[in-house]
């Protein structure tokens, strides 16, 4: 399974919501980061950035879906 990213943000709260939003439309997704936020909780020179991943097959959703409940935030 290839995941992609399909967004990405230094707000580990909004990353959560957005996991548990597309686990609510059965899409699997995974976060990951360069570090451990409970560690360093603020950005360490750019090493904060979350990276929220889906399934290939599920990205087009996936980023529609993100777009309808965020829709000022930009995608990647």
């Amino acid at each position: 399974m290839a995941l992609v990213e399909v967004y990405k943000t230094w707000d580990e709260q909004k990353a959560y919501q957005m996991k548990e939003l597309l686990g609510d439309f059965d899409i699997s997704c995974y976060l990951s980061s360069h570090i451990t936020h409970s560690v360093y909780p603020i950005p360490v020179d750019g090493l904060g950035e979350i990276r929220v991943m889906v399934p290939d097959g599920d990205a087009g959703e996936a980023r529609d879906i993100l777009k309808s409940y965020f829709p000022d935030e930009e995608e990647t």
